[in-house]
């Protein structure tokens, strides 16, 4: 499952909208845990997780990363020092940040994630000064993850009988095969008469609303010698 949410003034990340002014920094958070239903909990290999702000705002990098490792032996924890493209362990997983500040993309890429794993990443962003009242900001954060690592596929043969470490017996001849591992080919949701099962994609989005325009009246001067300094005397 993934959930974008923004920080809000009461200290609450949520999905709803911000109402924020240009100049103002905003902080999002990415959830991203391998829970899923009964059917679908195993390890999830070749992690994807991206996404971007939106125009009108500047990436400012990304914060902290909270990772736990779900029934994986290594616990949990948090990684604060990001730099961009170096990877960090987290328990059984091995992590790798990507993001820039130009283009406001950041990837997250995760060699695999066991059961009941979880990540989140905390990045934030600043509001351009040019940013129109009223606009609304949103962009989508996408996930997309395979069902083995690697190529995912065994290869029967004596020299070579498997490609990958899991010992899956699959004879598809490459991912999304009907033999071959699961990924996310047809994407999210796919319509049934698609290859059943390559849906292995989640996507999320949240809005920025820049505040509008209130106009304001006020008296810049008067004729009236009884009214005094800024003050209208009634009656």
């Amino acid at each position: 499952d993934l959930v974008k949410e923004i920080k809000h003034s009461d200290g609450e990340y949520k999905t709803d909208t911000l109402l924020t002014d240009s100049g103002n920094t905003v902080e999002y958070r990415l959830s991203l845990d391998n829970d899923g239903s009964v059917s679908r909990r195993t390890t999830a290999f070749e992690v994807d997780l991206s996404d971007r702000v939106p125009d009108g705002l500047t990436l400012t990098g990304i914060d902290q990363i909270v990772w736990n490792d779900g029934v994986g032996a290594g616990g949990s924890g948090t990684e604060t020092n990001i730099t961009s493209g170096t990877s960090f362990t987290a328990g059984d997983m091995t992590i790798t940040p990507t993001f820039d500040v130009g283009t406001g993309t950041i990837l997250i890429e995760v060699d695999q994630m066991p059961r009941n794993a979880d990540i989140q990443v905390f990045y934030s962003a600043s509001t351009n000064n040019t940013v129109n009242p009223d606009t609304i900001l949103t962009e989508t954060a996408e996930v997309e993850y395979t069902s083995l690592p690697g190529t995912g596929t065994k290869i029967n043969t004596v020299a070579e009988p498997t490609s990958n470490d899991t010992g899956s017996t699959v004879n598809g001849t490459a991912s999304g095969d009907s033999l071959g591992e699961r990924d996310s080919t047809n994407g999210e949701n796919p319509p049934a008469s698609d290859q059943p099962g390559n849906d292995y994609a989640a996507s999320s989005s949240v809005g920025v609303q820049i505040s509008p325009l209130e106009p304001t009246k006020s008296i810049a001067s008067t004729s009236e010698t009884h009214t005094i300094d800024d003050d209208v005397t009634i009656g």
